[in-house]
């Protein structure tokens, strides 16, 4: 099954059929966008949607990894700096799990670090579910 059958947040991403609109920004922009959707719901998670952003963070990033197999590029090669990461996980108090996992999805084209990033995010997923806090 891939990313296109998989709906978290309703079914209207689905409505014009197989070509969604996250193939149209991939088709015109490469899959950063995917990898900022993915880090977005995950550094947001614990003040947000709780549960719900994890799962859409490991769909952004499940998304991520079939567009590289399909040779997507990455558009850029600017990163932000160490002190400019630092500097955002700091102010948005972001875990160090979390910073873990972004810092994995924000490498680049690695699908190594995406598989344990993915990881990360079911293992998040999970705790928060025993924990029975779900937001």
């Amino acid at each position: 099954m891939g990313a296109n059958d998989i709906q978290h947040g309703g079914s209207h991403y689905a409505k014009g059929g197989d070509y969604q609109h996250w193939d149209l920004i991939a088709d015109s922009y490469g899959m950063g966008y995917h990898i900022g959707c993915a880090t977005k719901y995950l550094c947001r998670w614990k003040n947000k949607n709780g549960i719900e952003d994890l799962n859409k963070a490991a769909h952004f990033t499940q998304k991520a990894m079939e567009l590289y197999y399909r040779g997507v590029p990455w558009p850029n090669e600017d990163r932000p700096t160490s002190e400019q990461l630092w500097d955002f996980f700091e102010a948005n108090e972001i875990g160090d799990e979390e910073r873990k996992i972004t810092l994995l999805l924000m490498r680049g084209n690695n699908i190594k670090d995406w598989d344990t990033a993915l990881e990360g995010i079911a293992d998040l997923i999970a705790e928060e579910a025993n924990n029975g806090t779900v937001l």
